[in-house]
């Protein structure tokens, strides 16, 4: 069993520096990167306050939603950078970055307006609902966003002349941006594979394999608990049950705050609650079988003595 924790949390940590590696390697050559305080010193910030946090590296900028709505139904509009990108050679491109908010009303979400030399435009907004593409509603601490866009499969599409970024925000809120980098990638799709630890199609199978492995561990243990044999077995397995449960569900809070799809976090954290949950109630519930067992045995062997 000691060897069985060791393991585990060995796991644990090689989970979270994969996943901190993966999000480098998809931001380590920046097509061109957003700096705050650069931008207020040259003048050029154009909405919200530079503010220091001890949990960025660099300034960070804070804008704040209005008591007053702009009108009835219509959320402010925050543009806090306009930015003219160098030439794009992929068929995709994101911005990234890190967000935090506090008491936000509403849904708010952030966007990225691609302007196109022949005057058309196109938007990404985060309406998500969670990861990195997620909407900004209530309170989170600071997590990984990424606005993304796609040109489609024609190679001879236009590259946008302009990049506009906002904070919309529906009511009362307080936002903070880090600062955010603009790269290149091939497709949407290497987005989502580069920080995500696997793809949604892959979080049906293994939420799917686990939840009957857990449904088979508890059936096995409950015929074997209630004709009292196999204890040392059960127990053993019960007690794994516990520590993969405690696992998953630490991997799960892991991805959460690593700012991981819903399809990552989820199946890690029901499938580790549910392991957690009854593989605790399973230990009381065999030492009770394994107990009533004992006594009917008891029974036996004085009746037939």
């Amino acid at each position: 069993m000691n060897h069985f924790l060791s393991y585990s949390f060995a796991l644990l940590v090689l989970l979270i520096l994969s996943a901190t590696g993966q999000g480098a390697d998809a931001e380590s050559k920046p097509l061109l990167e957003v700096n705050w305080q650069q931008l207020a010193e040259a003048g050029e910030l154009s909405e919200g306050e530079l503010v220091t946090d001890e949990r960025q590296p660099q300034s960070v900028l804070k804008v704040s939603g209005s008591d007053e709505p702009v009108a009835p139904g219509v959320p402010l509009v925050i543009n806090v950078a306009e930015i003219v990108p160098p030439t794009i050679e992929t068929q995709a491109y994101v911005i990234s970055g890190q967000v935090r908010y506090r008491d936000v009303e509403g849904i708010g979400y952030l966007e990225m307006w691609s302007y196109f030399p022949d005057g058309t435009n196109s938007f990404t907004r985060t309406l998500g609902t969670g990861g990195t593409m997620g909407r900004i509603t209530r309170t989170s601490d600071w997590r990984a966003f990424h606005l993304p866009f796609s040109l489609g499969n024609n190679s001879d599409a236009q590259r946008p002349n302009k990049l506009v970024i906002n904070v919309v925000l529906p009511g009362k809120g307080t936002v903070w941006l880090s600062d955010f980098a603009l790269s290149e990638i091939d497709s949407l799709a290497d987005l989502n594979a580069s920080g995500s630890w696997w793809s949604g199609s892959m979080a049906g199978w293994i939420g799917g394999l686990l939840g009957t492995l857990l449904g088979i561990a508890g059936a096995t243990g409950g015929v074997l608990a209630s004709r009292g044999i196999g204890r040392n077995a059960v127990f053993a397995a019960t007690i794994v049950g516990i520590a993969v449960g405690l696992l998953m569900t630490a991997c799960g809070v892991v991805a959460v705050l690593l700012g991981q799809p819903y399809g990552v976090y989820y199946p890690l954290m029901l499938i580790g609650g549910l392991s957690l949950v009854l593989s605790t109630c399973g230990l009381v519930l065999f030492r009770k079988r394994y107990a009533e067992a004992e006594l009917r045995r008891m029974h036996a062997l004085d009746a037939g003595g």
